[in-house]
């Protein structure tokens, strides 16, 4: 009887030793080059939309926006590096729609008060 259960216990140290090496085969290895590669292609991106958003931080009628709801647009522009993931590509593309929308005109304002003031709080929130 006490050789049955050396001959399981040992059949059961094989299986678990075998277990991760089956594992390990299915599984994709990146080398440092192309997750160093995809780290700043990701950098790059987020950076771009870091920078469309404050650009439209920067236009005047923003920045007047901003302070009539009693926040500096410098604070936001600062707090826009912190914004990351879903959250930034969020901001990025109202940011981009209102800057479309600002550009049309620099004497007609054509955006609403109030996707102005969501832009906003989506920074203030999210950041």
């Amino acid at each position: 009887m006490r050789s049955a259960g050396k001959i399981l216990g040992i059949f059961l140290i094989i299986a678990f030793m075998a277990c991760p090496l089956a594992n390990a085969s299915e599984t994709q290895v990146l080398n440092s080059q192309e997750l160093t590669l995809k780290m700043v292609e990701r950098e790059a991106d987020d950076d771009a939309l870091r920078a469309g958003i404050r650009t439209l931080l920067e236009r005047p009628e923003v920045s007047e926006a901003a302070s009539l709801l009693g926040h500096d647009a410098n604070r936001l522009a600062d707090r826009v590096e912190t914004l990351e993931g879903e959250a930034l590509t969020d901001a990025a593309a109202r940011a981009a729609a209102v800057q479309d929308a600002l550009v049309g005109s620099d004497s007609v304002i054509i955006i609403s008060s109030t996707t102005l003031i969501i832009i906003l709080l989506l920074i203030l929130i999210l950041a």
